[in-house]
C-alpha cells in the first residue's frame, strides 16, 4: 500500500527511504553553540528530501515541542549500545549535557565522579556513566557555505592511536597500592643517582618491581 505522498505505509506508518513516521531519532544541530550535538526527536512526517521532526527537548517561542524540517544526512536512529563498556583516557565517546550529546574523549575517572571528558568544541565536564556512550558513528559535516551535509567517509577517518607508551604489567596477587608505592620507590631511587627516567626501560622496570614485591618468585 502507497500514501498519496508516494511513500509506503505499513500499519498506518509512512517510510520514506530508512526514516518512517514515528520513529525515535537523533539530528545533529546547525545552531551556533550546538555544533555536532545530537538532539532527541520523533519523526512526525516522512518525505523523500527530509523529515519533519518534533524535538523532545526544545521548544519554540510559543512554549510548543520545536519542529523543523531536516535532511535524512542530518538523522540517524536512536543508537542501541552497550549498557556497559570498558572506558580508558583517549576513548571517544558521546556526553549527554544540556539536552543533547556532545563528542569527545575521556580524560579521566572517578569512581564518585564518573567520566571526565574534553568535549571537541573545548569544554570538559564530569559525567555519570549512564550519561556517556561510545561514538558508533562520525558526525556528518556541513559543507562551507551550503545546506548540504557530508557523512566523511570511511577512509577519510583518522586510524585508531595507538598509546606512545604501552602500560607497565605490574606483579600478580599484588595489591595495587603496595605496587605502586614500590613503583614510586624506585623511580625516586633512580632519580637520586642521578639517572634519567627516560633511560629507564619497561622490562627493567617490571623485573625490578618483581624483585621487590615478590622477591621469591624469579624476575619476569
Amino acid at each position: 500500500m502507497r500514501s498519496s505522498s508516494g511513500g509506503e505505509s505499513v500499519l498506518g506508518r509512512v517510510t520514506q527511504g530508512r526514516f518512517s513516521e514515528n520513529d525515535k531519532v537523533e539530528i545533529i544541530s546547525n545552531e551556533p553553540g550546538f555544533s555536532d550535538a545530537w538532539a532527541t526527536a520523533t519523526v512526525v512526517s516522512a518525505g523523500k528530501d527530509g523529515c519533519y521532526v518534533e524535538y523532545s527537548k526544545f521548544v519554540d517561542g510559543s512554549g510548543k515541542q520545536l519542529r523543523e524540517k531536516v535532511s535524512h544526512e542530518r538523522m540517524r536512529h536512536v543508537p542501541l549500545f552497550p549498557a556497559s563498556f570498558n572506558v580508558s583516557a583517549g576513548l571517544r565517546v558521546e556526553g549527554y549535557l544540556n539536552d543533547c550529546w556532545w563528542p569527545g574523549e575521556v580524560v579521566e575517572q572517578h569512581p564518585k565522579k564518573g567520566l571526565r571528558l574534553s568535549f571537541d568544541d573545548g569544554d570538559s565536564a564530569w559525567l555519570g556513566r549512564r550519561n556517556v556512550r561510545p561514538m558508533l558513528r562520525c558526525a556528518p559535516k556541513r559543507l562551507h557555505g551550503t545546506d548540504v551535509w557530508q557523512v566523511p567517509a570511511a577512509a577519510q577517518l583518522p586510524p585508531p592511536q595507538r598509546p606512545a607508551h604501552p602500560p607497565i604489567r605490574l606483579p600478580r596477587g599484588v595489591p595495587s597500592h603496595e605496587a605502586v608505592d614500590a613503583l614510586s620507590r624506585l623511580l625516586a631511587a633512580a632519580a637520586a643517582k642521578g639517572r634519567a627516567l627516560s633511560a629507564i626501560t619497561l622490562a627493567e622496570l617490571e623485573a625490578k618491581l618483581e624483585a621487590e614485591l615478590l622477591p621469591e618468585a624469579p624476575a619476569g
